[in-house]
């Protein structure tokens, strides 16, 4: 993915709290800037008890130093207040098409902890968030999104092939049959395998894909959970990035981003680009 592929500039704004668990976001945001190409914004929110200029000096120098070393320009924005407020307010006043963010490896059971900023942001911010888990070696080659048929997994889908423009998408369901525990057969599993392809099939001509500088597309339908099935894509496929929608019809909203999206985002190895469909 070349500048020349893409000459349109995006923005790119990557919200830090300055803590070491920031580099990895911090090296993909300045790789991105250079290979989509996009304008660098980059913002931290100065947490209470912080505001004398001394503090908003330090954060500055770090910020600076890290550029530095990424041989990147940026334009620096420090902020005062509600952390999350602030991050999806900056973002929309300097036009971000996309915010980049790590994870606080802090959780149990996964990477996301119910109720931390990056939740909330991922909840309330009419932006996608690109949750960066590793180390930005190389660039992204291959987007694997999963997909329950719904609207806002549409969307994702949607906003993701504008924003990484040229990317193939590879479109994953994963699919267990109605009452399986009393029903289970074979001709009953391959039944519903059919139903959910041509339902795939419909779907992927409705995101209408097509024309000059269209993704290369290809879809696939696995019985199974949906992390097993994405995951195992995944490794077939050797990608990096993983799209998901926030909210869909899949399962019971079990917390603020719904179940689907939270088991994703806690057990998917790859990077995360979490897209929550703007209300009607």
């Amino acid at each position: 993915m070349s500048n020349s592929e893409n000459p349109i500039e995006k923005t790119i704004m990557f919200s830090t709290d300055l803590t070491a668990r920031c580099d990895r976001p911090m090296d993909r945001a300045c790789r991105l800037a250079k290979t989509l190409p996009a304008k660098l914004v980059i913002c931290h929110v100065l947490e209470h008890g912080q505001y004398g200029k001394e503090a908003v000096a330090a954060a500055t120098a770090d910020i600076e130093m890290h550029l530095a070393s990424c041989e990147m320009d940026a334009e620096i924005i420090i902020q005062r207040g509600d952390i999350v407020a602030k991050i999806i307010e900056t973002a929309e006043s300097v036009g971000a098409d996309l915010i980049v963010a790590g994870v606080a490896r802090v959780g149990k059971l996964g990477d996301l902890v119910i109720g931390t900023p990056l939740e909330r942001i991922i909840h309330h911010s009419p932006i996608p968030v690109l949750i960066v888990k590793n180390r930005a070696f190389t660039d992204y080659d291959l987007l694997v999104a999963a997909t329950d048929f719904s609207a806002p997994s549409a969307y994702a889908i949607k906003q993701a092939t504008q924003i990484f423009a040229g990317l193939p998408i590879h479109i994953v369901n994963a699919f267990h049959v109605p009452f399986e525990g009393f029903l289970h057969s074979d001709k009953l599993t391959e039944e519903f395998r059919t139903e959910q392809y041509l339902e795939m099939v419909k779907f992927v001509e409705q995101l209408r894909l097509t024309g000059s500088g269209a993704p290369k597309v290809s879809h696939i339908i696995e019985y199974g959970s949906t992390s097993t099935v994405v995951l195992d894509e995944i490794k077939d496929l050797n990608s990096n990035l993983t799209v998901i929608g926030t909210h869909g019809t899949g399962g019971f909203r079990a917390n603020m981003i719904g179940s689907m999206a939270r088991s994703l985002i806690d057990y998917i190895p790859t990077d995360i680009l979490a897209v929550r469909q703007k209300p009607k």
